[in-house]
């Protein structure tokens, strides 16, 4: 009714002032319309200018003319904007809103000319994520399967220290692969290990201050694609208790993994503890590792490019969970390279 119409004009307006006011200000004259609506507008617009040989992506349309056609679909009934070529016929009803909103921007900024895009608020939409994503989408091709690629995409939104998380997932492997006998895990625990060890302090990304925490919390709800509920647990189970305490029956998400997935979640954490240790310094002063799995103990040597002392004290101090784990001590001793030494000495 004219009434109802009158009421939605107001209604644009009011909601539309901060935004008139602004085109006003950078004197605006020409609007670009785009998706259905405005596209049934301007077919409807090009028939009665006989511009029908040109597309309508093509042609600037007088804003006198879409003002008519505007005001002609408001008058029409129902049956009649049905009948009217030009208007799609699931848009019968929602066209008068449509061109109510049209001819409140044309009349009341004086706009001169109105264009048609061929895309719509959808494709902006891409094209503004793919502009703003495109180092990250680029570093992502590189990897086609979507576990791994789902985990690079999240260290790198939680901007992980790259390196650092390389390293230990190195040497993460290094250690699963040279305990096999005794852990006796398969190839999908060393996957989980290996992302683990890659994600283990995206919890920096909250805060510093219990991280290990923040970790456990970001990977349970990050929507990692191509895991089951089940992995993700056990994943973030694994980042939890990479540091801090050891696992405990009061601790809720660790209690509520099955028998099993608690034995998997402390046999990884225990390597991922040694390897975090093994990195320290974060420096990747370890540059080879030797390991050595007698019946009593766990043997590591390390070939360092600098002083070794904090990647050994990082190893004593997390060795615990590990020794726990599967009854066997830690021993670590280390070399640094004889260039650096000779370096050092003649300084």
């Amino acid at each position: 009714t004219r009434e109802e119409l009158k009421a939605l004009r107001a209604f644009y307006r009011e909601q539309l002032h901060p935004v008139f006011e602004a085109a006003r200000a950078h004197g605006v004259r020409e609007v670009v319309g785009s998706s259905g609506a405005m596209e049934n507008l301007a077919s409807v617009c090009a028939r009665m200018r006989g511009e029908v040989a040109r597309s309508i992506y093509e042609q600037p349309f007088p804003a006198e003319d879409f003002r008519r056609v505007a005001r002609r679909i408001m008058r029409l009934s129902r049956e009649q904007r049905r009948r009217l070529r030009g208007i799609d016929p699931k848009r019968v009803d929602q066209i008068v809103a449509a061109a109510a909103l049209i001819d409140v921007v044309l009349k009341d900024l004086a706009i001169e000319r109105v264009r048609i895009s061929p895309h719509a608020l959808r494709e902006g939409l891409v094209v503004d994520f793919v502009e703003r994503n495109a180092p990250l989408l680029a570093r992502l091709t590189a990897f086609a399967d979507v576990r791994r690629r789902s985990i690079y995409e999240m260290g790198w939104r939680f901007d992980w220290e790259y390196r650092h998380a390389q390293q230990v997932a190195a040497l993460a492997l290094q250690l699963f692969d040279a305990t096999q006998s005794l852990h006796g895990l398969g190839h999908v625990d060393r996957e989980l290990l290996e992302y683990a060890a890659l994600l283990h302090d995206i919890g920096y990304h909250i805060s510093h201050r219990s991280h290990h925490k923040h970790g456990l919390y970001l990977i349970k709800h990050a929507d990692l694609r191509g895991f089951t509920s089940e992995e993700i647990a056990v994943l973030a189970n694994v980042v939890r208790y990479h540091r801090g305490s050891l696992p405990k029956p009061t601790h809720a998400d660790y209690m509520a993994l099955s028998e099993e997935n608690r034995v998997r979640v402390c046999k990884l954490a225990a390597l991922l503890r040694l390897a975090e240790g093994l990195d320290r310094s974060h420096n990747q002063n370890v540059r080879t590792l030797h390991v050595r799995l007698e019946p009593d103990r766990l043997v590591l040597h390390l070939e360092t490019r600098g002083d070794p002392e904090l990647e050994i004290w990082g190893v004593r101090r997390s060795a615990e969970l590990f020794e726990q784990t599967f009854g066997r001590t830690v021993e670590v001793s280390a070399t640094a390279e004889p260039p650096l030494l000779e370096e050092t000495a003649g300084a």
